[in-house]
């Protein structure tokens, strides 16, 4: 082989390692984040909210709901096309109380974040793709984020159905 076609194998291969990275990390901002349409009004979706996680074992709010519109309102910076955007924070004391033992620095991610809004007349919930954050890791963290995940999507259906 010469080293005109060492260097075009070369090439083909730091282009084509690019592209994909590229379109890994493309793919993965569509992934991360999960937009869940709800057929209900925002006010109806808020009470769902409130009486699901209170009533699912082990869920709870750790801190009040913050109205995030309001405060960017204030700030004079409103959300153009989002009328209302509330943020719920829930969180199972035994899953935390798994993954800080196991790893502290983990905190930084927790709770879970819901994020409801009113976008263009339609109410979403906005939440992280907790499976998808799982498959990095291995042990107690991959286990109570698997839980995680699939306790979350039970609550989101109790919600949006």
């Amino acid at each position: 082989m010469t080293s005109v076609e060492i260097l075009i194998v070369i090439a083909t291969f730091v282009v084509g390692a690019g592209l994909t990275a590229w379109l890994v990390v493309l793919g993965m901002r569509h992934i991360m984040v999960v937009k869940h349409k709800s057929k209900h009004s925002f006010d109806e979706i808020v009470k769902r909210i409130k009486k699901v996680v209170e009533e699912t074992d082990g869920w709870a709010f750790p801190a009040p709901e913050w109205h995030f519109s309001d405060v960017m309102v204030k700030h004079e910076k409103p959300f153009k096309g989002v009328d209302r955007l509330i943020l719920f924070f829930i969180c199972r004391a035994d899953h935390a109380h798994n993954i800080v033992n196991a790893k502290p620095e983990m905190a930084s991610i927790m709770q879970c974040g819901w994020a409801l809004y009113e976008h263009n007349g339609e109410t979403h919930i906005g939440t992280m793709n907790i499976p998808m954050m799982a498959l990095p890791f291995k042990g107690i963290i991959k286990e109570a984020f698997g839980a995680v995940g699939r306790e979350e999507r039970e609550m989101l259906h109790k919600i949006l159905n």
